[in-house]
Parts: structure tokens; C-alpha cells; sequence
């Protein structure tokens, strides 16, 4: 607010060290928070975004793994011979 109303909040650029002070922490901070933004989108991309979607959500989809054919079971005969 500071950089906005400076007259009717005179005493607020005073804690920045005036007015181009104030304006200095805005810039700083304004792109401080684009990048933190731009950060954590690049880890939901890395991560994936069907996290991203889980987290919105609240559900995640799972993709089911194509059957196999079952391993073969050796069984003993009565007379002791696997087969």
C-alpha cells in the first residue's frame, strides 16, 4: 500500500527507507513470488501431472497392468516325480 496511497500512508515508505525503497522490496518481492510459482510448476511437470491432478482432486487414477500368464506350478506326483 505503501507505493499506492504514499500520502495518506506517509509513515509505511519510512520503513523501507522511503519511497523508491518501498518500491525496491515490491519489485524484489513480486518477482521472488513469480519465481517460486514458476518452480514448483516445473516440479508438478517433472513429477507428473496426474499428481497435480491428485492433489486437486483428491482421487488418483490408476492404470491397470496388462495380465501375464501365470508361472507354471510344478506338482508331485503320487510317486514322488515333479511334473
Amino acid at each position: 500500500f505503501a507505493i499506492y496511497k504514499p500520502t495518506q500512508l506517509h509513515p509505511l515508505p519510512l520503513l523501507f527507507g522511503g519511497y523508491q525503497g518501498a518500491r525496491l522490496v515490491h519489485f524484489t518481492m513480486t518477482i521472488g513470488i513469480v519465481l517460486f510459482f514458476l518452480v514448483h510448476v516445473l516440479q508438478v511437470a517433472r513429477a507428473g501431472w496426474s499428481n497435480l491432478r491428485g492433489m486437486i482432486t483428491g482421487y488418483e487414477i490408476e492404470v491397470p497392468e496388462p495380465e501375464s500368464e501365470p508361472e507354471p506350478v510344478l506338482v508331485e506326483s503320487s510317486d514322488g516325480a515333479l511334473s
